[in-house]
């Protein structure tokens, strides 16, 4: 067994220095990143009066501003939703030594270590109460704002980076995970400070190799956050750039810019640096190579999800767009073909830009793959493929600018053709003025149609918001916890169905200093050796030694559909004690028997 003796030591050792050097280098590349910006702004500050300097960097002041609302949005009542089964899982697990984390991790779960890694020392610092432990993914998430607009703007342009970004601080879908002690705030992270180094080595040929480099450090640390990832993402970056590849040699015509670009896909020194750094990237990620596959033919053996459908790709962008948007509001099939449309002419805006082929390739090939494998064994999820959405946003954004300059145009030809005819009959400063109103009401008018759609976007996202804020409920264990010790004698039993539900309950239940004997069903906690152990009629035996001869029984019963489907486990109690009361929470009930 590798999970065993001195070779699984020192490879929990390897593997722990490995996840600090990707930490701590990624942090020191965003924060010479930061500290070049900073640099160049306030030595412009220097030379330049405050009206001047807000003029020439309104783009980078606005980035901070959406930053400052993405942690305002993410921070906002970040504690005031229970935590649920896979928070609590979480939590548990950065709670255990670290060798003892990544033994269960292997054994029992189908994630990398890298954001447990993070938690753990994040608890160490902050605890583990519901509100601080969740800081690490809002952090995170909020910190994807500004890496996402750095990569955008050079994917693009200013303006399209910024709409992008806008987006992305309002978005409810992040929003909700970024309020998760989950990996999905990291993972939009890694994947965003990946996009920013990417699109530095296009634009650049000869980018800094501390950029490669933190190409190879981001792209590790996607693979160690996400098992999924770890697949979707080289594969569709790789895809990318042999798009591009081939997009560069077929060109006939191109501009002395488009050469140099070309020069850069196409010469042998690119290539090697490319796949010298996707070996890089490659090497940090191998001691979890090994587990990967141990992890991968689990899920493989058995695992909830359900095949996927057109409805649940359909559900997956309406949460990529307005996630939590009451069923009740109106036009809500018009108001996604508008995103689709707006994404759709993203794509012709960008057509001649390798952006393209990088945001299309991110954008589709995961999905492509998710839903072939997923013939399988299902694991198309919409959370999983969150870092989706920010080549998604990009193209979106893209389409926003397309709108406003196309209709900005086509609304002012009347005012042009009017003002044609007359300056045919000025002089040639007349002229010159009549050529700068042309100008401006072209501007003026695709101002206004780019403020439109961005009202629609904030409304739909202000609107998902309040729902998500003020009326999404998480799994009630707080309340199951604190109405089971309330009524709990010195001789009673808990069961949990499931086993790891014990998890989120014992999260809560603890700090009432009660000595009440908790078991789970059809084994204890992780006996199984499996994440969710399935009640069988094989189990039952186990089950009535476990309950006969109790005077009182608590099942705490969650997940069934899954994990019981044939009501196994309260059909068997029942035979052997009596009902007595049955609460219901979110996601649970709470179901107390008695001696007959």
């Amino acid at each position: 067994d590798f999970t065993e003796g001195t070779d699984y030591a020192d490879f929990i050792r390897v593997h722990q220095h490995l996840s600090v050097a990707v930490f701590t280098t990624g942090a020191e590349l965003i924060r010479r990143v930061v500290l070049a910006e900073w640099l160049r702004i306030s030595d412009n500050f220097e030379m330049m009066t405050r009206r001047e300097w807000l003029r020439s960097n309104r783009f980078e002041v606005a980035v901070g501003a959406l930053t400052v609302l993405a942690i305002a949005l993410r921070f906002y009542l970040i504690g005031s939703k229970t935590v649920w089964l896979d928070e609590a899982f979480s939590i548990w697990l950065a709670r255990q030594p670290l060798w003892e984390m990544y033994d269960w991790l292997v054994r029992i779960d189908q994630h990398p270590p890298l954001y447990y890694t993070l938690l753990d020392g994040w608890i160490a610092i902050f605890g583990d109460l519901q509100g601080p432990v969740r800081g690490l993914s809002a952090l995170c998430s909020a910190l994807a704002v500004p890496v996402f607009y750095a990569g955008v703007r050079r994917l693009a342009d200013k303006p399209t980076a910024l709409i992008a970004v806008f987006i992305l601080a309002i978005s409810p879908f992040h929003i909700r995970y970024a309020q998760e002690a989950r990996m999905y705030g990291l993972l939009t992270l890694a994947v965003a400070a990946a996009l920013y180094c990417v699109a530095v080595i296009l634009r650049d040929r000869n980018a800094p190799r501390r950029v490669w480099w933190g190409l190879a450090i981001s792209q590790a640390a996607v693979m160690l956050t996400h098992n999924t990832a770890a697949v979707y993402f080289p594969v569709a970056l790789n895809l990318a750039l042999v798009l591009i590849f081939f997009n560069a040699k077929s060109q006939r015509s191109k501009d002395a810019e488009e050469k140099s670009a070309e020069s850069a896909f196409t010469s042998s020194g690119f290539i090697r640096c490319w796949l010298i750094f996707q070996g890089v990237a490659l090497l940090l990620w191998s001691p979890w190579a090994w587990p990967f596959v141990v992890q991968s033919v689990g899920v493989d053996r058995q695992f909830w999800l359900w095949p996927p459908t057109a409805q649940m790709v359909w559900d997956t962008f309406r949460n990529f767009n307005f996630a939590f948007l009451p069923d009740d509001f109106p036009f809500q099939s018009g108001w996604m073909a508008l995103y689709a449309g707006l994404a759709l002419l993203g794509i012709w805006r960008l057509r001649r830009t390798s952006g393209l082929w990088l945001l299309g390739s991110l954008l589709i090939v995961p999905i492509a793959i998710a839903l072939l494998v997923s013939l399988r064994r299902p694991i198309f999820y919409d959370r999983t493929l969150i870092w989706l959405t920010l080549p998604y946003y990009a193209l979106i954004a893209a389409g926003i600018r397309a709108m406003g300059e196309g209709l900005g145009k086509k609304k002012t030809e009347t005012q042009i053709s009017q003002i044609e005819k007359i300056s045919q009959k000025k002089s040639a400063v007349q002229n010159l003025r009549n050529l700068r109103l042309l100008r401006n009401l072209r501007s003026d008018a695709g101002v206004l149609i780019q403020t439109g759609l961005l009202a629609v976007i904030l409304v739909l996202s202000g609107v998902s918001l309040t729902g998500y804020y003020f009326w999404f409920e998480k799994e009630g264990w707080e309340e199951a916890a604190a109405y089971v010790a309330e009524n709990a004698q010195p001789d009673d039993l808990i069961v949990f169905n499931a086993s790891w539900v014990q998890i989120p309950f014992e999260y809560y239940y603890r700090h009432y200093d009660l000595d009440t004997e908790l078991r789970g069903l059809p084994v204890d906690l992780f006996d199984r050796g499996v994440l969710e152990p399935l009640m069988e009629t094989s189990d039952i035996p186990h089950l009535h030694a476990l309950v006969n001869a109790r005077p009182r029984v608590w099942l705490v019963y969650s997940h069934d559909w899954y994990t019981d489907a044939g009501k196994i486990i309260p059909r068997e109690i029942g035979r052997s004690l009596r009902e007595t009361s049955r609460k219901r929470f979110t996601g649970l009930q709470v179901i107390r028997y008695e001696a007959r």
